[in-house]
């Protein structure tokens, strides 16, 4: 028993011994090492501050830029739209030109066609009509009509 006890204050001995003479390194490594701790963890803290700044600098870029955005592609199909009705007013303008030219085109040939016609008509009446004198009319008639012509045109002089 005594063994024992001699063993026990021993090692208690021993333990005193060494937290008498290890207390003041181990209290400065462990200072040093919670100084760390508290550096490490402050700029972490910045570093989060820091971050967390630059992240909602971000999220207000990207929602200045979604509204650029929004209002750039509104500008864009108003644009568009003006467009639309621009090119649909031109074409209205011109499929009217071109009605307007065909139906000046359309007046004309009909104009040429009705002259045409009008030609062939007293040719082929004029024609018919001397064949039908020549052949119906006597020299007494050609006198009596020459006559007749005559005193018209001296009306009309007159």
């Amino acid at each position: 028993m005594w063994e024992f006890l001699f063993k026990v204050v021993n090692f208690l001995l021993l333990v005193f011994l060494l937290f008498w003479f290890l207390r003041k390194p181990i209290k400065s490594k462990l200072k040093e090492r919670h100084e760390l701790l508290r550096r490490n963890f402050e700029e972490a803290k910045k570093e989060k501050a820091f971050w967390e700044k630059q992240l909602e600098e971000l999220k207000i870029r990207v929602k200045g830029l979604e509204e650029e955005a929004k209002l750039i592609r509104e500008k864009i199909i108003a644009e568009a739209q003006r467009e639309k009705e621009r090119i649909l007013e031109e074409a209205k303008r011109e499929a009217e030109r071109i009605r307007l030219q065909a139906q000046r085109t359309m007046e004309e040939e009909r104009r040429k066609l009705e002259n045409l016609f009008r030609e062939k008509l007293v040719s082929r009446t004029l024609t018919l009509l001397e064949k039908i004198l020549k052949e119906h009319l006597t020299p007494r008639d050609q006198k009596k009509l020459l006559e007749d012509f005559v005193q018209d045109l001296r009306r009309i002089k007159c």
